[in-house]
């Protein structure tokens, strides 16, 4: 993630969204100003919440709510602006319509700098016979030496997802799939990273980065 997105820990303010428990905020924390977390589950929420203020570290930087796009009412975000939004949990291949997604995402980026990084994996049709079942699986290790922040990361399940969110994505996304749901939300300076070396439950695959910026209004 810092590979790829100048984080400043006096200015930074993050949306980690479908965030679980928090292991990316948590991680990302040292690097942030601020980091909401936002996801649909309430368990989810009250663990990450327990986590951050757990730690004197991340008490005052961290705070997660539950966050649901799909409501037409109140979703939990009113109207902030962040600079970065994070979907880092393998949560973008589960989202049952991820060019919506996307657009609802990019409208809460600060016009003109406003950064959506993604984490998930490329298209490995051998995963496809775990099925939507597959929920408390996701259990993902580098094999490689590097010791970089985006390498080191091993992504949250995404079992907090509800059942009708399989999408399908389910495999994962080929960088044409990313390059165009980002170009269909009309973002920019459009980055793709591979990063090979890892598993899911014995099979191994590669996982990837990709970047967007919002153009200004």
């Amino acid at each position: 993630m810092r590979e790829i997105y100048p984080f400043d820990s006096t200015s930074t303010k993050v949306l980690d969204f479908a965030c679980g428990t928090g292991i990316m905020s948590q991680h990302m924390a040292p690097f942030c100003r601020e980091i909401h977390g936002a996801d649909i589950s309430q368990k989810m929420v009250d663990v990450y919440n327990e986590k951050a203020q757990a730690t004197y570290e991340t008490k005052d930087k961290l705070k997660a709510s539950v966050v649901d796009l799909a409501s037409t009412s109140d979703n939990g975000l009113g109207g902030q602006e962040f600079d970065v939004i994070m979907v880092c949990g393998h949560a973008y291949h589960h989202f049952q319509d991820p060019v919506e997604m996307t657009k609802k995402l990019v409208s809460y980026l600060r016009p003109g700098t406003g950064t959506l990084l993604i984490l998930d994996r490329i298209t490995n049709e051998a995963v496809m016979h775990l099925g939507a079942g597959h929920g408390g699986g996701h259990h993902h290790h580098h094999h490689h030496g590097e010791t970089s922040t985006a390498e080191t990361i091993e992504p949250e399940s995404s079992h907090h997802l509800p059942q009708a969110a399989f999408s399908q994505h389910h495999a994962g996304f080929e960088e044409t799939d990313i390059k165009t749901l980002f170009e269909g939300a009309d973002l920019a300076d459009f980055t793709f990273v591979k990063m090979p070396g890892y598993t899911l439950l014995g099979i191994p695959m590669d996982l990837f980065v990709a970047k967007g910026v919002r153009p200004s209004l």
